[in-house]
């Protein structure tokens, strides 16, 4: 393949990262504004997709559609910069394609079900593929971040890594107080964690696509 052909093929695939991300906020507000009553400071994403909820099957293409741009890029992202980053890095890059794969084939197959308020086989699943997402996402952060900061041509990434990974640490610790203490406002803290990933999302897309014809060759 051509110098300028390949070019074009991974600008094609990482720009899936900011393409996915569209489709989720897509799914998010068009499902939030098609949902009489329904609000985004209490509830959760999750109920927007939850079996018996309004436009299920819709919202669900959208967030599907997301999850297959996203696991794209998170796969192309490490194959792009596995011969230009360290170990750490590439640990980091690694698990974030795991939580890509996890969050995709893992919300398609268990949705909530009756917006969560049953304890079910099906609930149960989606809580546990909950923690692996969240588990791998902190992973992905904090490696990335420990990696990126010892090389000086991805240090802003890296620090942009950290504070991301922070953030989402304080959201997820946060998240499980608010429900323990009945605070409604389950909805805003669960949508810092998730748009806080979102913009890293974005970041690494676009810095990634317009580093590829800084390079003659791949």
């Amino acid at each position: 393949m051509k110098t300028l052909e390949r070019k074009i093929v991974w600008v094609v695939i990482l720009s899936m990262g900011f393409i996915g991300v569209i489709f989720y906020l897509s799914h998010v507000f068009i499902g939030g504004a098609m949902w009489r009553g329904y609000n985004h400071v209490r509830q959760a994403v999750s109920d927007l997709t939850a079996d018996g909820a309004p436009n299920a099957d819709l919202l669900r293409n959208l967030a599907g559609i997301y999850a297959i741009a996203n696991t794209i890029f998170s796969i192309g992202l490490l194959f792009y910069l596995k011969d230009r980053v360290n170990k750490v890095t590439k640990a980091g890059l690694f698990s974030f394609v795991i939580m890509e794969l996890c969050s995709g084939v893992g919300y398609r197959l268990f949705p909530l079900a009756e917006e969560g308020t049953t304890m079910n086989f099906q609930n149960t699943m989606h809580i546990v593929i909950t923690i692996i997402v969240v588990i791998t996402t902190m992973a992905a952060m904090y490696l990335t971040a420990l990696g990126m900061l010892r090389l000086e041509e991805y240090k802003k990434l890296g620090l942009l890594s950290l504070v991301s990974a922070i953030i989402i640490t304080v959201s997820g610790i946060s998240t499980g107080m608010v429900t323990a203490a009945g605070i409604p406002i389950l909805g805003l803290v669960e949508r810092i964690n998730i748009f806080t990933l979102l913009t890293w999302v974005t970041v690494f897309s676009i810095n990634s696509m317009t580093t590829v014809f800084r390079y003659e060759k791949r």
